[in-house]
């Protein structure tokens, strides 16, 4: 499976973390980046498959659903990405 760092460590960072090393990915949660790095922007891309796309609905087993988060310098400068 895959290696995901999980930013923040709060209750949705950890229960994502959870989640994700329940279904066999090796998971590293990063907190309180914020302030150790102080960072100018951060950009997270998941890819997953998602049960409701394989079970229910169109029934498409091996469907990939990708989601990303920009937050600062990324989420204006396409040249970034």
């Amino acid at each position: 499976m895959a290696k995901i760092s999980i930013l923040g460590g709060g209750s949705w960072g950890i229960a994502l973390a959870v989640l994700l090393h329940n279904n066999g990915h090796q998971v590293c949660v990063w907190s309180a980046l914020e302030k150790e790095l102080n960072p100018k922007g951060v950009m997270v891309m998941i890819e997953a498959e998602h049960m409701c796309m394989t079970m229910r609905g169109i029934k498409k087993p091996g469907s990939q659903t990708v989601t990303i988060v920009k937050r600062g310098i990324f989420e204006n400068n396409q040249e970034l990405e």
